[in-house]
């Protein structure tokens, strides 16, 4: 999904989340109650495990929100930066990974469950090896009554734009077991959009060109629709089974660009269309199976299958104005037909200060791209990967140890040029922390893991992107390493507490683009030849302006960040940060929130990630929740890139005057009845990735 189509995608259902009223977990990890008038507005508690920290919602903030999404942001737990107008939950600036009862989940999963089954949500913030890479984990324990059923309505709507957010949701409980049945859909169509585009070629004979683009129009689009049922089966003392299958739908996912550039060597100017579209269809299935063992031990399984079928086009036209000749007419048309399996197994064994953790996995993609514009040419990729691991966790006064150890094997064969890479990697991981008391504590993480390269990456089939530049993908790649230290100081005071943590992060042999000019081709490709080193400190504070009524948290975060390639270093230096103020009376909710994701840096390109604000007013009424609010109130709405090569430099600005200001309403409706029974127990994802394509594109 393209950046830009991220943010109109997620701020539907985003605004609904972030306007929910807020409890603030107190420093003494005691649950308080602070009378105002007529409203009691409960604190909520944390207990600080060794492992993790464990917080209880308050009433308050549970009666105020529609669904598990809201809640989170309600809690406001500090250095978890809860962005609901991107709906994204991050720490340090980086993406956490979401559970329910153990298994890996999606927002719009999260976004099913009932805040009134939420009985804790627990953040690890040193997950072990097996949550894979995750920097930080956020866990949905919900309840698990034998009796009842639920039924979760919303709408949101834009008053000026032609997109919405819908979600339906059914639970049904009988016993033991539970039916769920939902789909989550996104109108989002032609939404007006602008691109501020510039670059700066230059030759390999010294020469250099400059084109400028003048906006004339374009529009993002990103319609989908995400139908799911399911069934468990949970003996909390004996075993929990879950099956579950669905598909997701997504259509017209892309962005048409039109414009007017100007060139320096005094050349005409040229009318241009940059049009990227896809579209696919992708069913699952997934089935989980845990059972209790005697002396405190659990062995956990799980499997599932995954395909898609879908088209990823790219079209860049160039043409003299009021003439019908073109001068550019480049197409690239792929047709995905890909799958994805995944089979997992755990073992769990647990003493009173210790416990000990081992598992393998396998997980394996075939695909299979069609190239319809070089005459069906076909080109064919495996991935196979294994791993195995082994984790203990041991508890010595006030200090946790946790130490392990996993191995990586991935092998990578592309089928046509015949080239394969075979990768063994080792995967150590060690904690240590230290409570010095409830207002101090102090942990510090090594870690490292593998990434893979890309489909695209090694994909050898050469597409153009205009009429010079072209990538070709370099199917010799191998899988990198990565390394991380962190060190966090977790702060609690009487209206005060957060963190402040430092992060040094390292990717070795990394996989990074590079341009070469072939004649009076401009080729981009990819090779293993990459470093990437990164400085992060960050400091994370949350306070209680007025008890009950007024709270404000946000972040502060700088990055230093250094990478190396083919024949070039760059370094970026950046700030950012959100904030997010919450004023609460009664049954209404005022609530104004900002973020600046800052830049991104990796290979020669700079991601300035989006600049979003909002403001809305929510008002509860016994099942209802209505919420008017407005996006980007004060400032102007933008993500860009900025590339560095000696061959070509360029910017490149996303804008949408009619997202800025834009109005949005929300209606909510939940019907619950009996108990509510939470989804199935999982310890462990088995949930298989399928990989897709995705066109050359400037």
């Amino acid at each position: 999904m393209i950046p830009t189509f991220r943010f109109l995608l997620v701020t539907a259902t985003a605004v609904s989340s972030i306007v929910s009223t807020s409890a603030q977990a107190p420093a003494d990890s005691v649950s308080t109650d602070i009378q105002l008038q007529e409203v009691v507005v409960q604190a909520a508690k944390v207990i600080r495990r060794p492992d993790m920290d464990v917080y209880y919602p308050a009433a308050s903030a549970v009666e105020q929100s529609t669904n598990a999404m809201t809640l989170l942001g309600n809690m406001l737990i500090p250095s978890l930066s809860v962005n609901t107008v991107m709906e994204t939950i991050r720490t340090a600036g980086q993406d956490v990974q979401l559970r329910i009862n153990g298994h890996e989940a999606t927002i719009a999963q999260v976004k099913a469950i009932l805040p009134q089954s939420v009985k804790r949500v627990e953040y690890i913030e040193n997950p072990g090896l097996r949550y894979g890479d995750a920097v930080a984990v956020i866990n949905f324990i919900v309840s698990n009554p034998d009796s009842g059923g639920a039924v979760m309505l919303s709408a949101m709507q834009a008053l000026t734009q032609p997109w919405g957010n819908y979600n339906a949701d059914l639970q049904l409980n009988f016993g033991k077991s539970q039916f769920t049945l939902g789909a989550y859909g996104k109108l989002s169509h032609k939404l007006d959009m602008y691109r501020e585009y510039s670059e700066r070629f230059t030759y390999a004979d010294g020469s250099s060109l400059t084109r400028d683009e003048k906006p004339l129009g374009g529009y993002v689009s990103g319609d989908f629709i995400t139908p799911s049922v399911g069934y468990s089966y949970i003996d909390p003392d004996k075993a929990t089974v879950w099956i579950g299958a669905g598909f997701t739908r997504d259509m017209n996912n892309g962005t048409c660009y039109h414009g007017l550039m100007s060139l320096s060597d005094g050349s005409d100017d040229i009318a241009l269309t940059d049009y990227s579209m896809s579209q696919s269809t992708t069913p699952w299935a997934s089935a989980y199976f845990e059972r209790k063992l005697p002396r405190k031990q659990t062995l956990v399984a799980s499997a599932s299958m995954s395909y898609v079928a879908g088209d990823n086009l790219h079209r860049y036209l160039e043409r003299i104005p009021g003439q019908g000749m073109k001068l550019t007419d480049v197409s690239t048309d792929i047709r995905d037909h890909n799958q994805a399996y995944r089979a997992e197994i755990n073992y769990i064994k647990q003493w009173n200060r210790s416990k000990f953790t081992a598992g393998a996995s396998y997980s394996a993609n075939r695909n299979r791209s069609t190239y319809r514009n070089l005459g069906n040419a076909v080109f064919h990729q495996t991935q196979d990967r294994i791993y195995i691991f082994g984790e203990y966790f041991q508890r010595v006064g006030r200090v946790n140890l946790t130490g392990g150890m996993g191995a990586q094997f991935i092998d990578i064969a592309s089928h046509e040029s015949g080239t394969s890479s075979h990768t063994w990697s080792w995967r150590p991981r060690f904690t240590a922390s230290y409570r010095f008391c409830d207002a101090a504590h102090y942990r510090m993480y090594f870690q490292t893991w593998t990434t893979a390269p890309t489909l695209s990456q090694t994909n050898a089939v050469p597409q153009q992107i205009d009429g010079f530049q072209y990538r070709v993908g370099n199917p010799n790649l191998r899988p990198y390493a990565n390394y991380r230290v962190s060190a966090y100081y977790n702060y609690s005071f009487p209206r005060i507490e957060g963190s402040l943590y430092a992060r040094w992060g390292r990717s070795v042999d990394a996989v990074t683009p590079f341009m070469q000019w072939h004649g009076d081709k401009l080729v981009t490709s990819y090779d293993n030849g990459g470093a990437f080193t990164r400085w992060e400190i960050t400091l994370s504070p949350q306070v209680v302006i007025v008890p009950g009524w007024l709270n404000v948290e946000g972040s502060l975060r700088f990055s230093h960040q250094k990478s190396n390639g083919r024949g070039y270093t760059h370094i970026y230096n950046g700030w950012s940060g959100d904030v997010t103020l919450m004023a609460m009376h009664w049954n209404w909710t005022l609530l104004f929130q900002y973020e600046n994701r800052g830049g991104e840096l990796w290979g020669e390109t700079i991601e300035h990630g989006e600049k979003i604000g909002v403001v809305a007013l929510q008002y509860q009424h016994g099942p209802f929740q209505f919420m008017a609010g407005m996006l980007m109130p004060f400032a102007r709405y933008s993500y860009g890139s900025q590339l560095l090569s000696e061959y070509n430099s360029n910017k490149y600005t996303m804008r949408g005057k009619n997202i800025e200001k834009m109005p949005v309403l929300k209606i909510s409706y939940n019907l619950q009845w009996g108990k509510q029974k939470r989804r199935a127990t999982r310890l462990i994802d088995g949930d298989a990735d399928v990989q897709t394509s995705k066109a050359a594109a400037r």
